[in-house]
């Protein structure tokens, strides 16, 4: 596993915050889904 750093406007940073605390996640797990649900979607359109 890799760590990767991201610099966000504070603001944009509490509604993420936000956002993942209503569906009861944190940021690292948000990301994560995004990412699999993103490679998932450029692998599908490579083949």
């Amino acid at each position: 596993m890799t760590t990767v750093s991201l610099r966000f406007d504070d603001e944009l940073k509490k509604q993420l915050d936000e956002m993942c605390d209503e569906m009861g996640m944190n940021l690292t797990t948000f990301f994560m889904i995004y990412e699999k649900k993103l490679y998932g979607n450029v692998e599908s359109h490579l083949t």
